[in-house]
């Protein structure tokens, strides 16, 4: 799998540091909404089916949704630099 990279306000991240904020706030959200998650998937594992389904979503998005184009967020595969684009 590829490495995606973004920047936002000067911090960079990439698919797995995304899926692993959306885990951690999906978890501490998920109560106040009545909704009691799964004991086996409370803490964020890349290794599992699940793990690596978050970090492939959250790939597609960060792919998807921040073009070349977008000045204010910018995102390309590791090994590319900025001015490849």
């Amino acid at each position: 799998m590829s490495q995606i990279l973004c920047r936002r306000g000067g911090s960079w991240g990439n698919a797995e540091g995304l899926a692993r904020k959306f885990h951690d706030l999906y978890e501490e959200l998920a109560p106040s909404f009545g909704y009691e998650t799964r004991q086996d998937t409370r803490e964020f594992d890349p290794t599992t089916p699940n793990g690596r389904l978050m970090i492939a979503v959250c790939e597609r998005l960060l792919i998807g949704h921040n073009g070349p184009d977008d000045h204010e967020e910018r995102c390309y595969l590791a090994g590319y630099g900025e001015d490849d684009y």
